[in-house]
Order: C-alpha cells, then structure tokens, then sequence
C-alpha cells in the first residue's frame, strides 16, 4: 500500500502530462465542449478524467485544459 508521502515524492517532480495522458484529456475536454459545458469546465474534465485514470494529477489537468482553453480562444 503507498503512503500519502510516497505518493506526494512521486508526483513532487512531474511538470506535464505524459502524451497518454493528454491524450485522455483532450478527448474528455472535447466531450464536455461539445456538450455546451463551458463554465466550470476545468472542474468538470478533471472530474471525469479522474474516473477514467486516477493516477492523473488534477493540478496538471487544471493547467492542460486552462492551456487548451486559451488555444481555442486564440
């Protein structure tokens, strides 16, 4: 079983989703989009990502999305 501080240590170095990992989030951000979800939606990717892998942080899904939203606005 892994510890909370075993846990922090492993994530304490990540910068960046793995492309694995973006992968899922664009998909799941295109998703909600498509749906109309457009308040809150760093909230709600992050939610629905963590269903799919809870392995991802939602600190870097906040930063990935908040990215993706000021492409789309750009």
């Amino acid at each position: 079983m892994t510890t909370l501080k075993q846990t922090l240590h492993d994530y304490s170095g990540r910068r960046e989703l793995s492309s694995k990992e973006r992968n899922i989030v664009i998909e799941v951000y295109k998703d909600c989009t498509s749906l109309g979800l457009v308040n809150f939606v760093e909230n709600i990717v992050a939610d629905k990502v963590n269903k799919i892998d809870s392995n991802i942080p939602r600190e870097l899904v906040f930063a990935f999305v908040s990215r993706l939203d000021s492409d789309k606005t750009a």
